[in-house]
């Protein structure tokens, strides 16, 4: 890819901005932390920056058990410029046919949104497209691990 001129880069920085203020986007605190990670390591600045002006604008859920929310094992059906696409949001980088890790430029992107949300995005050239969330489902709570007691309690973990 070339690279595109920093000047360029504030500059989109700042009409993504301007144009996403309304953008109700929630991350819970987890999550935050991973992609602030995500956001140092990322080779694309254009999308490192955009990733960083999303987490400032995010806000964390008032339920963690919110299933109209993408978060990491939520199974996604969104379009990307009107292509329809599938996959189960993961962490890390993996990208296959089921799997789109949110450390990638579209898991980044759908990660806190709900759906009907939409937010424009950048492509691997800087071209920015219309990233949209269709439908969300979400891995029941029924079917997560139960937590320890001790855990629920507060108690550190012992590992031995």
């Amino acid at each position: 890819m070339n690279a595109i001129c920093p000047s360029v880069i504030d500059s989109l920085v700042h009409i993504w901005t301007a144009l996403h203020k309304d953008l109700d986007v929630e991350i819970d605190a987890g999550n935050a932390r991973y992609l602030r990670g995500v956001v140092l390591n990322m080779d694309d600045e254009l999308v490192a920056r955009l990733l960083s002006a999303k987490l400032a604008m995010s806000r964390i859920p008032d339920a963690q058990n919110d299933e109209t929310l993408a978060r990491c094992g939520s199974d996604l059906v969104y379009s990307v410029q009107g292509r329809t696409l599938h996959a189960t949001l993961v962490h890390g980088t993996d990208v296959s046919e089921r799997r789109l890790g949110v450390g990638t430029r579209f898991g980044a992107a759908l990660l806190g949104l709900r759906p009907d949300q939409s937010l424009l995005w950048p492509m691997e050239r800087g071209r920015l497209v219309e990233v949209r969330v269709l439908t969300i489902t979400s891995p029941s709570l029924s079917r997560q691990r139960p937590i320890s007691p001790l855990l629920r309690m507060g108690k550190p973990c012992a590992f031995g």
